[in-house]
């Protein structure tokens, strides 16, 4: 079998609030001295093995996340001081400062909550002190403050809500 190239790369942007696959490239680099005509079935099952490999990295993705509400059972958050629903007012990506839109954040006393941006996340979440775990049942985690009535959720961008 000739190879036509000598290194395959994929490329794959995932979406990371929801861990869903946007886009899958492949990216494939030939040797100098190959030529890029090979009209042999051993190349066709070679792009259909690469094929295959990318469908796998896509179903890993597309299965269904499970709710892990151990963190949850039994809890009694009702005296907590953010039970409710919180509206952004700004959101702060590293010296900018971006006008909100229409981002908000709930908690409930069950020690569950649901997190508005540009989409819902449903999450779980605990308070120690002023800190507040999050945990999103995609699995991503998030870690927030809460001060003076406002709630500062740090996503890599600081949301701003009161």
């Amino acid at each position: 079998m000739t190879d036509l190239f000598d290194e395959v790369e994929y490329e794959i942007d995932i979406d990371v609030a929801s861990l869903e696959i946007v886009t899958v490239s492949e990216m494939a680099y030939p040797p100098a001295n190959a030529s890029l005509t090979d009209d042999s079935e051993e190349a066709d099952d070679a792009e259909t093995d690469d094929e295959a490999e990318v469908d796998e990295v896509e179903d890993a993705y597309d299965d269904d996340v499970e709710v892990d509400d151990a963190d949850t059972d039994d809890v009694d958050m009702s005296d907590a001081p953010i039970i409710g629903r919180f509206e952004c007012v700004k959101s702060v990506m590293g010296e900018i400062e971006l006008d909100p839109m229409d981002e908000w954040i709930e908690f409930t006393d069950d020690g569950r909550g649901t997190l508005f941006i540009t989409q819902e996340f449903p999450f779980s979440w605990t308070m120690t002190g002023n800190e507040i775990q999050i945990k999103q049942d995609a699995g991503i985690e998030n870690t927030a403050t809460y001060e003076d009535g406002v709630i500062i959720l740090d996503t890599g961008m600081l949301y701003y809500f009161e």
